[in-house]
């Protein structure tokens, strides 16, 4: 737990320097019906070099919802201080993604992600 709080509190400095960030999500189940939902953060940096980083791989009880989709997003933007910096977020077309979507939006920004904006901001992948 030790190496974890450190890389975080590291991860959180990193990024505090960063004025915008996008986010790939999807949600999955393996094998074992163990659900897994990952968020990969994506930046440019100072010297205009991309930059990615594995935030969360957070184990889904339950059925991938958006409900519950979007909470574990809106936490985790929230604890690395992203939750202002957000720009665009990336998911492949489940129901689920458009739903927890439209909560996030509505969690962050009290409106929906289109309308904070525009249709942009989401982008599902086929």
């Amino acid at each position: 737990m030790k190496l974890f709080e450190r890389m975080k509190a590291e991860i959180t400095c990193i990024l505090a320097d960063v004025d915008r960030v996008a986010i790939r999500a999807d949600g999955w189940t393996v094998e074992n019906g163990l659900g897994l939902f990952g968020i990969i953060v994506l930046w440019i940096d100072a010297r205009w070099m991309y930059r990615e980083l594995v935030l969360v791989v957070h184990k889904l009880c339950g059925m991938h919802e958006g409900e519950s989709m979007a909470e574990i997003l809106a936490e985790v933007l929230e604890e690395y201080g992203l939750d202002t910096k957000l720009c665009a977020v990336t998911t492949d077309n489940a129901s689920s993604n458009k739903r927890s979507m439209a909560i996030l939006g509505r969690r962050l920004h009290g409106g929906s992600i289109g309308s904070v904006l525009g249709d942009t901001f989401h982008a599902s992948q086929t």
